[in-house]
């Protein structure tokens, strides 16, 4: 689930949630984030903290920094999955 948050951060045009590219891996965040109050609410990665991460020497990048690459798609991607975990969890408060 990590890799959502970080592999668009990584590497170029590679997006885990492309429903087009990857309609099951798709159908599951979708189904996690929608379903299940926890995990969109309180575990799902998001880019902007993952960018931070990754941009901090040791932490899993052996010591090398990664120029990462944050952009629109993925925060609004972010933003939207957000904003339906926070949907999830009112419904079952």
């Amino acid at each position: 689930e990590r890799y959502a948050a970080q592999l668009p951060l990584l590497h170029d045009g590679l997006r885990p949630r492309d429903t087009a590219r990857y309609p099951n891996l798709s159908r599951w965040y979708d189904a996690m984030e929608s379903t299940i109050p926890a995990y969109g609410c309180r575990v799902r990665g998001n880019a902007a903290s993952w960018a931070k991460v990754l941009s901090q020497a040791g932490f899993g990048n052996g010591g090398s920094v990664p120029e990462v690459s944050p952009d629109d798609r993925t925060a609004a991607s972010d933003a939207a999955a957000s904003a339906r975990g926070a949907e999830t969890w009112a419904a079952y408060a």
